[in-house]
């Protein structure tokens, strides 16, 4: 177009060339249109190129709502002031400009933050009006108006765009490069370097090398990453991908019976550290989740599936992967500040441009760029038997009861209509049917498929700034992801759901909201370095553990602690649910690596009580449970050097081996040398140390079994702690306390100021609060179904309580919206119910709102979420096993806070039984009536 302006049309309205739609999926019509004089903090542009992104072609072909005509598409462009509205100063006539689809108002709350790249005052919508009134700014020749696109509409000579949508541009810059930022290749780049701020030497994982996915090597390759993997149908694809920095290339037909992530973690040795999703299929989601390395792994969607398809995880794997998932929308990049970065780093021939152009055409021969788009190449069979020739042809949309499908793979089944020489034979002919696709569009009358076939804000006033979901109930995740504030929100899963229980999320809001959401195991903590921290701020008075022990007990009244939970359970489980029996039991002399413990105390956790109940795989019995625990070494074996005897320790489930990768680096506490499973065993052989006055094997729990006076653990699951701790507020740190103060401090990084929900306030709930009121929030939400569970709350910080059963024909992500504003920071579900998951995940605040999830549902239960909500909201959703707590060397960071007096143990333990009476123990948790109750060996 021409770059000219006018200097006598100011004020005045403006007859000029549009290319309008007026049906979907018909020729765009080049018309004579009346652009309108800009209003009060408007600017009217002269276009003087655009680009044609895959949005413009997916809402030129939609038939339902949000599509709608006559309409003007385009937002990718570069253009000049022609005019300013009243209240304009930031930019003035004749500056070079790029109108930006994402608002950056510069005055709210998202936008003067750095955490967020979504306006809240003018936040993403698909309206077809201006962005300040429900009106347009065109009309045709007959008076008829012409709806705006994404506030943009940048095929028409000139157009109207509201201030908060533009961004000064640096004239210098060739507009056929600068267009190109105004959306896909801005919002690759800046999903490498703002949403998932890829690290130096580290390994990408790109699936889709469209534009979107070239941009986002490209913004790896500028962080510096080591290798970039793209995934790919097209074979083509690997010798462009080499110009924006791509090392390897996978091409899923050709994986042979092994899948994409099976490859990946194959030539990764673990998975890639990121993954992003550039194509818009859920398939290809859960695939770079799978392809995702375990610790520490983020998943980047990027790429839009149908608004209502829905993203579906396991909710186990999300608790115990340490990965976390998330969207990034215009690549996290905040279109004032960091569009002007990108100009001077292309300007200085850092980043690559120039390469994404592939075509230019004059603005008449506008429908040619959408056919160059659409067309695709075939595999034609001129005449019979002899080679096909893959030729460019053109895919008409489809007509009545048709379906335009993009395919992914197929199969080479026609041999005999190829080699056919007689009728039915014809030529030419593209042969193939047996493929799988995608649905790229649809004619009128289909209803059978639908294109990419395959939210809490009343108390806070936005949402919580961190959710704890601490219950472990799926349910429980959405609520406080949904009760996140929109931003920065975070969600931590700290309560273990069934393991297979799966958590749904909307990939549209994890992508649009801004959230994160992660699971905490054992808090984030590394045992031999975190416990001894809280030990110390218990003993300083700083940390509550007193309340946490609701009973303590004998180990010879073990049955007692049971009691306090169901009647009749006793120290060894003979068979699912029945009563624990106290027996001799021979304990074997330690092995190499291995330290036998003389157990102090022990107290009861929910995990104990779901074993002891559990008939299925995984369970095992005869059985000793228990791995809370604190105990004194009574001897090593050999090659062991960490401890000695008499030591003080405390016996954790999760392994910090000090050796390998995970446990060398600061980003995991998943050991990968002895990675956690439920084996009945000793870590490092598949033995038990323990039998029966009969010779029977006793199986061994979470490799602790701390209901016995002596038990043989493996070094990499000992922490040797402070002695002067006392031992009744030790054995908290060792799984529930820990886990939830963990999830807050080290898997959500809780900001001091924020806004945090907790959905469930069980005892890894109220440590979810304790570990939110130390790192300083703001605010902090409780969620729970028992109203006494508000008072208890308050001494671990709990400043706002929701009952779920009194929010009316609201959901608790409503309330929480409400309250908040904008949602909450972060989200924690500590329950295990995928729903909660939900309630989480919509709780969270969009642009940067973190989910963290605690809890696992039962079995098989899913967490599901729309990939569109992914997309959009700027959350992100996560597991969290142990609070991503490093044993070793967080659990003294613990100990150290509690003899501080910084963290609260003691409001932790509620009960105290003899271990006799371990069945009170058990009766009192299920009734409800205890958080923590230890069972003393011998007071």
């Amino acid at each position: 177009m021409d770059g000219k302006c006018s200097s006598n049309t100011a004020g005045q309205p403006i007859r000029c060339k549009a290319a309008i739609v007026r049906k979907a999926g018909e020729p765009l019509v080049i018309e004579e249109v009346i652009v309108a004089p800009p209003k009060h903090r408007e600017v009217r542009i002269k276009i003087i190129c655009t680009s044609l992104c895959h949005s413009d072609l997916s809402f030129w072909k939609l038939t339902d709502p949000p599509a709608i005509f006559p309409r003007i598409l385009g937002h990718e462009a570069v253009g000049i002031v022609e005019s300013v509205g009243e209240g304009v100063h930031e930019v003035v006539e004749g500056d070079t400009v790029i109108p930006i689809f994402l608002a950056d108002c510069g005055e709210c709350t998202d936008c003067l933050s750095e955490k967020s790249n979504l306006c809240t005052k003018f936040p993403f919508n698909l309206s077809p009006w201006m962005e300040r009134e429900e009106t347009s700014r065109f009309t045709d020749i007959n008076g008829e108006p012409l709806y705006h696109f994404l506030f943009v509409s940048s095929f028409s000579e000139y157009t109207v765009v509201d201030i908060a949508h533009l961004v000064k541009s640096d004239p210098a810059i060739p507009p056929n490069r600068a267009c190109l930022l105004s959306c896909g290749v801005s919002t690759g780049v800046g999903a490498a370097w703002k949403t998932a701020k890829v690290e130096a030497g580290s390994t990408v994982a790109i699936f889709g090398l469209g534009a979107i996915g070239l941009a986002v090597a490209e913004g790896a390759r500028l962080c510096g990453a080591k290798r970039i993997i793209g995934v790919d149908v097209n074979q083509d694809k690997f010798e462009i991908g080499k110009k924006f920095g791509v090392t390897d290339f996978v091409n899923p037909g050709n994986c042979g019976d092994k899948t994409v992530s099976q490859i990946i973690l194959e030539i990764t040795g673990g998975g890639a550290d990121y993954c992003f999703e550039c194509v818009g299929m859920k398939s290809l989601v859960h695939e770079a989740y799978a392809s995702c390395r375990k610790g520490w792994g983020k998943v980047v969607v990027l790429g839009v599936d149908h608004p209502e398809a829905m993203l579906t995880f396991n909710s186990f794997e999300v608790l115990h992967s340490g990965k976390s998932i998330m969207g990034s929308f215009f690549g996290g990049l905040k279109p004032k500040s960091d569009i002007r970065i990108l100009e001077k780093r292309y300007m200085d021939k850092e980043i690559c441009l120039d390469e994404f152009v592939t075509h230019e055409v004059d603005f008449k021969d506008i429908n040619k760029a959408f056919d160059l788009m659409t067309e695709g190449k075939t595999a034609i069979v001129r005449k019979p038997g002899e080679p096909l020739v893959i030729e460019e042809v053109i895919v008409a949309p489809p007509k009545r009861c048709e379906v335009r499908i993009k395919i992914i793979c197929t199969v080479h089944s026609d041999f005999t209509i190829w080699k056919f020489k007689d009728p039915p034979a014809v030529f030419p002919r593209i042969l193939g049917h047996e493929a799988v696709g995608i649905v790229e569009s649809i004619g009128e009358g289909v209803n059978e498929v639908v294109e990419g076939d395959t939210i809490i804000m009343e108390m806070t006033g936005s949402g919580a700034d961190y959710c704890f979901e601490c219950v472990g109930m799926k349910s429980l995740v959405h609520e406080a992801y949904a009760s996140c504030r929109k931003g920065w929100g975070k969600v931590v899963v700290v309560g273990v759901d069934h393991p297979e229980a799966m958590l749904s999320f909307n990939s549209f809001e994890v992508l649009h909201s801004g959230k994160t959401i992660m699971g905490s195991f054992f808090g984030g903590l590394k045992p031999k370095s975190d416990i001894s921290i809280l030990e110390k701020r218990y003993i300083n008075k700083e940390i509550n553990l007193d309340e946490f022990v609701t009973h303590e007990v004998d180990f010879e009244d073990i049955n007692k602690a049971f009691d306090l939970m169901t009647e009749g359970k006793t120290a060894i489980v003979r068979k699912a649910g029945e009563p624990l029996v106290i027996e001799e039991v021979f304990v074997a002399p330690p092995k190499a690596r291995e330290v036998r413990i003389k157990i102090i105390c022990t107290s009861l956790c929910h995990s104990d009580v779901t074993f002891w109940k559990l008939q299925h795989p995984p369970a095992i019995f005869p059985r000793i449970l228990g791995h809370e625990a604190v105990g004194v070494v009574e001897s090593v074996g050999e090659g062991v050097h960490e401890v000695v005897e008499g030591d003080t320790v405390i016996p954790i489930f999760l392994p910090d081996c000090g050796e390998c990768t995970d446990c060398l680096s600061v980003k995991s506490n998943l050991c990968s040398k002895l990675p956690f499973s439920v084996s009945p065993y000793i870590d490092r052989e598949k033995t038990s140390r323990f039998t029966d006055i009969n010779g029977e094997t006793l199986y061994i729990f979470l490799f602790v079994s701390s209901f016995s006076e002596y038990t043989v653990v493996d070094i990499g699951h000992v922490t040797k702690i402070d002695p002067q701790t006392p031992p009744n507020r030790a054995c908290l740190l060792s799984c529930g306390v820990s886990t939830g103060v963990g999830a807050a401090w080290k898997t959500a990084n809780v900001e001091a100021g924020t806004t945090v929900a907790i959905f469930g306030l069980g005892a890894i709930g109220l440590a979810v609060a304790e570990g939110a009121r130390l790192c300083g929030a703001k605010r902090i939400i409780g969620v729970d179904v028992n109203q006494d569970k508000f008072e208890l709350g308050k001494k671990f910080g709990v400043t706002d309580f929701v009952n779920s059963r009194n929010c009316g024909d609201k959901s608790v992500s409503q309330v929480i919206m409400e309250m908040t504003g904008d949602g909450a920071d972060y989200c924690f579900e500590c329950v295990g119910m995928s729903s909660l998951v939900h309630e989480a995940y919509a709780s969270c605040r969009k642009g940067w709102g973190k989910t963290v999830v605690l809890g696992v549902d039962q079995p098989g239960a899913k967490l599901t979420f729309t990939s569109y909500e992914v997309l959009h909201s700027g959350k992100s959703i996560m597991g969290s096993l142990f609070g991503g707590i490093k044993p070793k060397s967080d659990i003294p960071i613990l100990i150290k806070r509690y003899m501080d007096n910084e963290l609260q143990l003691d409001e932790f333990v509620t009960h105290e039984v003899e271990f006799e009476d371990i069945n009170k123990a058990f009766d009192l948790l299920l009734e409800g009536k205890s958080l923590r109750c230890v069972i003393w060996m011998k007071k």
